[in-house]
């Protein structure tokens, strides 16, 4: 007769256990071992490469591999399937032993480059498939996805075209999506679609160019903001760069005149405290930083256009307070921020939302090279 013996381990490890049968000529007895080995290649199953600019940057991502096993990882195979390949450049240092195979040894890694130069605009994907002697995973695939557009703000080109003025948020008489100072993106406020742009100018201190990364607007309210306060205009979040570390940035908030700001709120950590928590971003003396709230103003653009709104003027010091990464590094990180507004008595917000206008512009283009003046 035949028996069947299964073994379904929960663990990785070596196991061993002894079958006994009893029978009328006595014991019979027999050890069982087994062994539970597991995957010996790290890596992630999706990287996101990011933009790559049309006739301009290309994205970028470096792609860790690690043999965690305690024999050689042979890699015989390093191939592509997907519909942007021809859009995606791999570049690698691992270990050949022939021009496509690659021997890992235990616990070492070796590095993919991954670029991404678009060829046209919108999302990318392709898949990396790795040909291994792993037991696991002999084919190993990872998911490569990215974004082409005309700039590299983290706004798409078809969102930044619904701006006001024909895709021109700033009345610069350039569209937003050749910017990568300029972004512009929706928002639905009290039901009604709005526009809103995002300028940067030069840094206060180096007077060098600034470029924005990774702009969104949040869908959902923080929890971490007040809750007996209104935030009409939702929450924003976005990276801006500089060409000098440690520079000081102005953002300029421009809202409709009949919309009433009473503070700016960040969520993020501070020197004092490296948890995430809500500080009000309201400007400080002291400090130099912070949110001025300064009401009504006509600013004039370099290309001679009026731009006329309540102005909130926000002043970021890389490294300082408001830079999420507290570090002196080129880049101001804005995770979490918002304004609360005033309401009128009707209980809506202070006035029509259906026409809002987020200008960030840096305080030197207001004060220093432009016209300043209250209505």
């Amino acid at each position: 007769c035949i028996l069947t013996i299964s073994f379904t381990p929960d663990s990785i490890g070596n196991f061993s256990t002894t079958l006994v049968i009893t029978t009328s000529a006595g014991d019979i007895t027999i050890p069982l071992s087994g062994n539970v080995i597991a995957s010996n290649i790290i890596a992630p199953q999706e990287i996101n490469v990011g933009t790559s600019q049309i006739n301009g940057l290309d994205a970028q991502k470096v792609l860790t591999l690690e043999n965690a096993g305690t024999s050689d990882l042979v890699i015989t195979d390093i191939t592509q399937s997907g519909t942007n390949n021809t859009e995606f450049t791999l570049f690698n240092n691992c270990p050949r032993v022939l021009p496509n195979k690659v021997d890992l040894g235990p616990s070492l890694k070796c590095q993919i480059g991954i670029q991404l130069k678009g060829l046209s605009l919108g999302p990318k994907t392709t898949s990396l498939v790795l040909t291994t002697n792993d037991p696991v995973n002999p084919t190993f695939t990872i998911n490569l996805v990215g974004e082409t557009d005309n700039d590299i703000d983290g706004v798409p080109s078809v969102v930044e075209r619904l701006a006001e003025n024909n895709g021109d948020g700033n009345n610069d008489d350039i569209a937003d999506e050749f910017q990568n100072n300029v972004a512009s993106f929706i928002v639905s406020l009290n039901r009604e679609v709005s526009a809103v742009t995002m300028v940067t100018d030069k840094g206060i201190l180096s007077k060098k160019d600034t470029t924005f990364t990774d702009v969104k607007v949040l869908d959902t309210i923080p929890s971490e903001f007040p809750t007996n306060e209104f935030f009409d205009l939702k929450a924003h979040a976005f990276t801006v760069f500089s060409e000098l570390a440690g520079d000081v940035l102005d953002v300029g908030v421009f809202l409709p005149l009949d919309v009433k700001v009473d503070k700016y709120y960040r969520v993020g950590p501070t020197a004092d405290n490296a948890e995430p928590h809500l500080y009000d971003f309201t400007f400080d003396n002291e400090k130099g930083v912070g949110a001025q709230i300064l009401g009504q103003v006509t600013i004039t653009t370099n290309a001679g256009n009026d731009i006329t709104g309540n102005l909130v003027l926000i002043r970021l010091a890389d490294g300082g307070l408001g830079d999420d990464d507290l570090t002196v590094n080129g880049r101001i990180v804005t995770g979490i921020a918002g304004f609360s507004t005033v309401r009128n008595s009707n209980g809506g917000s202070s006035g029509a939302m259906s026409s809002i206008y987020l200008l960030m512009v840096s305080l030197l283009l207001v004060f220093m090279r432009k016209r300043y003046r209250r209505p």
